[in-house]
C-alpha cells in the first residue's frame, strides 16, 4: 500500500523528513524502525550466552546427578558395611558357643576318664576314646580349647590353670595312669599325641614366663 501524498507529489514521510531538517533533526529518526532486527554481533552474543547457560544448566544436573549417585552409593557400601558386621558378630559368637561347647564336654570326659570309678578304670581306650580337647584338631587348637575363657591379665588363675593342663598331659603322668588301659592297636598314636599336646603346653608355659605373664 503507497503512502499518502500531497500536492506537490511528496509523501507523508517526505514532509516529516523535510520539516526535521528544517528544525536541525534527524531525517532517521522518523523511519520506521523493526524492533527484531538485530545486528551479526548482538545475535552471536546472545547465541553464546544462550550456549553457555545450556550448558552450565546441564552441567548443574549432572552434578546433582552425581551427588545423588555418590549418596547412593554410600549408603549401599554403609549397609554392606553393616551387614558384614552382623555377619561377622554372629560368626564369632557361634564360635564363641562352639569352643564353650568343646570346654564343657572336655571337663566332663576328662573327669569321666582319668577321675573315674574302679569300673571304668578297666575298660580298655582306643585313640578316640581319649577326652582330646579338639578330637580332629591341631594340638594348637586343643590349648585352646583347654585354656578356654580364662583372662591372661589375671595371671595366677591363667598359671594355676595352665599347670593342671601341664600335669594332666605330661607324657609320664599320663602314662602311669592310662598306658595299660591303651588299646594295641592306638597305643603309639595316643602316646605321641600325649607328648605332642605336652610339648605345646610346655612352649606356652616358657612363653609365658619370658613375657611375665606366668
Amino acid at each position: 500500500m503507497c503512502s499518502p501524498r500531497n500536492r506537490g507529489g511528496d509523501t507523508v514521510l517526505h514532509v516529516a523528513a523535510s520539516r526535521a531538517l528544517k528544525h536541525g533533526e534527524a531525517a532517521d529518526d522518523f523511519l520506521p524502525v523493526d524492533e527484531d532486527d538485530e545486528g551479526f554481533g548482538d545475535r552471536a552474543d546472545r547465541i553464546k550466552k544462550e550456549y553457555f547457560e545450556k550448558k552450565h544448566a546441564e552441567a548443574q544436573r549432572l552434578a546433582s546427578f552425581s551427588r545423588l549417585k555418590k549418596l547412593k552409593r554410600r549408603e549401599q557400601e554403609k549397609e554392606s558395611h553393616k551387614e558384614l558386621h552382623e555377619r561377622l558378630q554372629r560368626a564369632a559368637r557361634k564360635d564363641e558357643e562352639t569352643l564353650q561347647g568343646r570346654k564343657r564336654q572336655y571337663d566332663e570326659k576328662c573327669a569321666a576318664t582319668f577321675n573315674g570309678s574302679s569300673s571304668s578304670e578297666n575298660t580298655k581306650l582306643s585313640y578316640s576314646d581319649i577326652p582330646w580337647p579338639a578330637p580332629r584338631g591341631t594340638v594348637q587348637e586343643m590349648v585352646d580349647v583347654m585354656l578356654h575363657g580364662l583372662d591372661r591379665k589375671y595371671v595366677w588363675l591363667f598359671r594355676k590353670a595352665l599347670r593342671k593342663q601341664q600335669v594332666l598331659w605330661h607324657p609320664d603322668k599320663f602314662a602311669q595312669r592310662c598306658e595299660a588301659r591303651l588299646l594295641e592297636k592306638d597305643k603309639r598314636h595316643i602316646l605321641d599325641t600325649v607328648t605332642a599336646l605336652s610339648q605345646e603346653l610346655n612352649k606356652l608355659a616358657q612363653k609365658c614366663r619370658a613375657t611375665a605373664l606366668c
